[in-house]
């Protein structure tokens, strides 16, 4: 049986009756309504099934390698990101090389995800960059790919003008200073410049804004999109999300700050092959590609247990936020009625980071 077929015949039991073998997914004390983030929830019930749907979107975590330092930055990414992070990993840890992204991608067809997101850090960074690309869209993958469109090579724009790319950017100010000042970088030039590029090549693009200063130019840089062609419904504003550098005085690893849908028909793999729910719930591992199947471990204890210390939230809980998936179904721009952030087939996407 495939695990849609699976998914079709998933029992559904009364909330105040959870199936104890279910007792990690069936919550009685998550709400079930028609408006609540779970698109499969019958009103009054609980599904147990419903915290394994089936894993349709991965984000993978190329590298931590990126030409800014945003003080915002979610994994802490920068300069020399992959030298920083190798210690803390472990002294036996290294970074996947572009053959065993291969193996994930053609596990990922295997298991019926249809949607990537290439990702960092900077991904254009990753020394195999192009092969994953190129391999992902030639087994059939659509992929999007979240880079800060600092610096692109001439023959990227080819394989970006492919129709199975999406693209998806970061953007915080019509003012070069103002840019600069979060990003630590004087990148607004390329970023603008390569915004017209990608439009103008007709390469579908969305762009996501973290607000990291009360005064920040949000809405005049919003127009300024808006000028340069990008749609209205292709531009999102987030707040800075506590991870990272934007940790701040804020209390490590708080579940709080996360969507509320990491790990509901999407996982994240890290640039070591560690898979977590969500690319901004690193501590949450629910396993390791190098050592397991894909599949094995989106569908596995781990991941349950992963899963369901995320809180889960309503529609009037949140503003579906952050920016980390593309074409979000909970995003009314996409006429979508259910709440999921932050990925390729979702618009919500807690990616404060570029």
């Amino acid at each position: 049986m495939t695990i849609a077929e699976e998914r079709a015949v998933a029992p559904i039991v009364a909330a105040d009756d959870c199936d104890p073998d279910y007792e990690l997914l069936c919550d009685p004390d998550i709400p079930c309504a028609p408006d609540n983030c779970n698109p499969d929830c019958v009103p009054g019930y609980c599904n147990p099934g419903w915290l394994r749907r089936a894993t349709g979107f991965l984000w993978l975590d190329l590298t931590r390698d990126c030409m800014l330092h945003c003080g915002h930055c979610y994994n802490e990414s920068g300069p020399n990101g992959d030298q920083k992070l190798l210690p803390v990993l472990g002294s036996s840890a290294s970074l996947m090389e572009p053959g065993e992204w291969f193996s994930v991608l053609d596990q990922a067809m295997r298991a019926e995800v249809s949607l990537i997101q290439l990702i960092g850090g900077e991904p254009t960074m990753y020394a195999g960059f192009s092969a994953v690309l190129g391999h992902a869209l030639n087994i059939g993958l659509k992929v999007e790919i979240y880079t800060n469109l600092v610096s692109i090579r001439d023959e990227w724009w080819e394989q970006f003008r492919h129709p199975g790319v999406l693209l998806a950017t970061s953007y915080y100010s019509d003012d070069p200073k103002e840019h600069h000042r979060i990003t630590e970088r004087d990148t607004h030039r390329q970023t603008r410049t390569n915004i017209v590029k990608a439009l103008g090549l007709g390469i579908p693009l969305r762009v996501g804004m973290v607000q990291v200063y009360p005064e920040q130019r949000i809405d005049e840089a919003r127009a300024e999109l808006v000028s340069l062609g990008v749609p209205p419904n292709r531009i999102r504003l987030d707040r800075e999300r506590a991870f990272g550098r934007g940790q701040r005085d804020h209390v490590a690893c708080d579940p709080n700050e996360l969507c509320g849908n990491c790990g509901l028909g999407r996982a994240a793999i890290g640039p070591d092959g560690t898979v977590t729910p969500c690319i901004m719930a690193g501590w949450l591992k629910a396993g390791n590609v190098r050592t397991e199947p894909l599949e094995a471990i989106l569908n596995g204890d781990g991941m349950a247990r992963a899963t369901v210390t995320i809180p889960r939230r309503t529609r009037t809980d949140v503003a579906c936020d952050p920016d980390c998936v593309p074409q979000n179904p909970c995003d009314p721009r996409d006429g979508g009625d259910a709440c999921d952030p932050a990925t390729p087939p979702s618009e919500c996407n807690p990616k404060g980071q570029k």
